[in-house]
């Protein structure tokens, strides 16, 4: 109220009439209401801003160390890591069908490259030959003939010429005596 006075005085000594300094004090206190309020009204909108800025900022910490580039290569990387992987197995697969026949075929497996085994457009693999061959010539041991698939014969020995079934079961059992 200090200042309303010394406005009044003011007023006073430049000669103006008291209804007059009333009618400007009432219209300079609404506008000093109006002032207050828009003052108060932005004065909250800050508070409120600045309280979003610090409620963003917490949100924000668990990730600033976060490297964009890196999670954006992310994907290709795991695509690219899976289809290595994809590969390898594909390939092992078919090095393990290729050794079936071996004393030991995963003993044998370990002597593949197969990062030199690729696949050509129709998805034939190229390198697994050539490695193939290699091995089989430096470890010749451990390949073995094996009778043909389905002959349930394995590595026994042949039965005597003209001896049937019935008579090869009985041998068998006990020991060539006939009974």
């Amino acid at each position: 109220m200090g200042g309303t006075i010394m406005k009044r005085e003011f007023l006073r000594k430049l000669g103006l009439e008291d209804e007059v300094i009333d009618k400007i004090m009432a219209q300079s206190g609404q506008e000093n209401d109006d002032y207050r309020d828009q003052i108060a009204k932005q004065t909250e909108a800050a508070k409120a801003k600045d309280a979003r800025i610090l409620e963003l900022e917490k949100a924000y910490e668990p990730f600033k160390d976060v490297n964009i580039e890196e999670l954006k290569a992310a994907p290709e990387k795991i695509k690219s890591e899976y289809e290595g992987k994809l590969k390898t197995v594909k390939v092992e697969s078919l090095i393990k069908d290729k050794l079936k026949d071996t004393k030991y075929p995963d003993l044998l497996l370990g002597k593949f490259d197969v990062t030199k085994v690729d696949f050509d457009e129709s998805g034939k693999p190229k390198g697994i030959d050539e490695q193939y061959e290699a091995i089989k010539k430096q470890y010749s041991d451990m390949f073995e003939a094996s009778s043909p698939p389905g002959t349930g014969r394995g590595h026994l020995n042949p039965p005597p010429a003209g001896q049937s079934l019935d008579d090869q079961i009985k041998s068998a059992l006990f020991g060539g005596k006939k009974t």
